[in-house]
């Protein structure tokens, strides 16, 4: 999952210390990895989404291309995103 950080404090003035930056998920990588016991074979799949532009990815099957689609997902989809591109 992608996660946004802000530099906020948490707790309150009073305490003197800054407490966890709080976070807020904008995109998730979903990933099945599938199971392969008995008649009921399920491959593994993914999918990517981004609560930013509400895009939702198609879902990807194969262990090859779950692979593939894993190591490169959030970086594609950061490149397009049009919640981006409207904040540049």
């Amino acid at each position: 999952m992608t996660e946004q950080h802000s530099t906020a404090a948490v707790g309150g003035a009073s305490s003197g210390r800054r407490g966890p930056a709080r976070r807020r998920v904008v995109a998730a990588l979903f990933v099945d990895f599938g199971d392969a016991r008995g008649d009921d074979r399920r491959p593994p799949r993914a999918r990517y989404e981004c609560v930013r532009c509400n895009y939702r990815s198609e879902i990807v099957t194969g262990p090859a291309a779950v692979a593939a689609f894993t190591a490169t997902a959030a970086d594609a989809h950061r490149i397009v995103c049009p919640a981006l591109q409207e904040n540049q």
